[in-house]
């Protein structure tokens, strides 16, 4: 699995600065968007501080200290971004339409973490998605797989 999330992940373009974001500016800003999908609900509940964790260490192959030094970064980015459309922005630049659907996969096993769904949740990965420039069909069948993805682990 962990290969596969690795190969997925794997960036379109080079590190090179021209080319446009780094790794490390787009794991943040992955960060930053589960965060504050995470967040959402008024509750940043321990379930789904561990999904962003997990999503973050599968995702991009991290060690637990490279997630909370990430998780810092993206903490103190969203205090200094008004818009999450600069998030949005850095990800656009370096993935290609099957890796946003992967992030947009990871926020919605990042809400379903405490086992319910609140309005304002679905609201901010509808809003994700459009940021994206992910179709509502892509969405809707990220969350179908990561509810399923949630419910086979029970």
């Amino acid at each position: 699995m962990r290969d596969f999330l690795n190969r997925v992940f794997s960036p379109r373009r080079s590190g090179d600065s021209s080319a446009g974001p780094s790794a490390y500016d787009v794991q943040v800003a992955t960060a930053a968007l589960l965060i504050e999908v995470a967040g959402a609900d008024d509750e940043f509940s321990d379930e789904e501080r561990g999904a962003v964790i997990s999503a973050l260490r599968e995702s991009f192959g991290l060690k637990r200290d490279e997630v909370d030094e990430i998780i810092t970064a993206a903490n103190h980015a969203l205090e200094q971004k008004t818009d999450l459309y600069y998030f949005a922005n850095k990800i656009n630049a370096y993935f290609d339409t099957e890796n946003k659907i992967r992030i947009i996969e990871m926020a919605w096993r990042v809400i379903f973490a405490d086992k319910r769904l609140h309005g304002r949740e679905d609201h901010l990965a509808h809003k994700f998605a459009r940021l994206l420039r992910l179709e509502h069909a892509q969405l809707i069948q990220a969350k179908q797989r990561a509810k399923k993805a949630l419910d086979s682990e029970e």
